[in-house]
């Protein structure tokens, strides 16, 4: 039999919606998961504005804390460092540690994504001491592995390593496949930075096998990137292309023009160490237009690569040419 439209249920199905900040909350946290970010603050903005209005502080910070994430990672950090400094404050009046060390753990991620990688640490550092006064051993991974980001940065390798490595023993431990993954990224990174190519093609491979399952391509494509820059340090120029070929549409997809142009480069190097001239000019001058490839190391090697080009392939000297003039 059909059934008859009821327009009435159907409002009152959108008003729930709209007034269960729980509900609202499952929905960011979905579009999340899919690295949808924009669609995951708009439910985040709505559960937030909710909360406010039934006076619900925990909730209220909680929405924060998530909002404020979905922001870090559209690299919008102004808002997200207000956010999460508006939630530290309610997680301090509310007295409630595990809150705060979320909220300590943001600010660090912004002062991260900064560059301000003293302070980053100095916030990861209390927001480790936290979760061990609690003790909260899961909770410890997150710090962990943000000191652990530091130390990678700043070329700290032996640190690095330690850091990561507790981090997997305790994720693996708890059965936290997504945490185990983000874990094996970074000991990957390592492994590759000090030309440990094996070893860092295995954990590079078993991310990508997790993400997939997860259906996290955000974090797949991270893995496919530097799965990519393994094979290329190793000459391996055809899976090189196969690598970058493959997360190259997941970051155009999630809006990560930075990922795209690196990504974009990298492809570009594979197909001129190929002999593929037309493909690897347009792939570079494409990553040029997205106007974050601003190393100066990178361009003067393209500068060269393209004039070494025209030598060797008289067809690709008209498309370089102009090109070249713009560099």
């Amino acid at each position: 039999p059909m059934v008859t439209p009821n327009p009435q249920r159907a409002k009152d199905a959108a008003d729930f919606a709209n007034r269960s900040p729980e509900l609202l909350m499952k929905l960011g946290h979905m579009h999340r998961q899919q690295s949808d970010y924009p669609m995951a603050s708009e439910y985040y903005t709505r559960a937030l504005g909710v909360y406010a209005d039934i006076g619900d502080r925990k909730g209220k910070a909680n929405a924060l804390k998530f909002l404020a994430n979905a922001y870090l990672l559209q690299d919008m950090t102004d808002h997200a460092f207000k956010l999460y400094s508006e939630c530290l404050q309610i997680w301090t009046e509310i007295g409630e540690k595990g809150g705060r060390a979320d909220a300590l753990w943001g600010l660090a991620a912004v002062h991260r994504a900064r560059y301000k990688y003293s302070q980053a640490f100095a916030l990861y550092s209390e927001c480790l001491e936290i979760r061990t006064d609690i003790g909260d051993r899961p909770g410890r991974c997150d710090p962990l592995r943000g000191l652990a980001e530091i130390h990678r940065l700043r070329k700290e390798y032996d640190q690095a390593l330690e850091l990561y490595s507790e981090c997997l023993k305790i994720r693996t431990e708890i059965g936290d496949r997504r945490g185990r993954a983000s874990a094996l990224w970074g000991l990957a990174e390592i492994r590759r930075l000090r030309g440990d190519y094996p070893q860092a093609f295995a954990f590079y491979s078993e991310c990508i096998h997790i993400y997939t399952d997860l259906g996290h391509k955000g974090r797949k494509a991270d893995a496919l990137g530097g799965l990519a820059q393994t094979h290329l340090a190793r000459k391996e120029y055809t899976q090189a292309v196969k690598s970058y070929s493959e997360c190259l549409p997941i970051f155009t997809d999630i809006g990560d023009r930075d990922a795209k142009a690196i990504a974009s480069w990298g492809l570009a190097r594979a197909h001129l160490m190929e002999g593929r001239y037309s493909r690897a000019i347009s792939l570079y001058f494409n990553a040029l237009k997205l106007g974050s490839i601003n190393n100066i190391g990178i361009i003067q090697y393209w500068r060269a690569s393209l004039a070494r080009i025209e030598t060797k392939s008289p067809q690709s000297r008209n498309m370089s040419s102009e090109k070249l003039k713009a560099l």
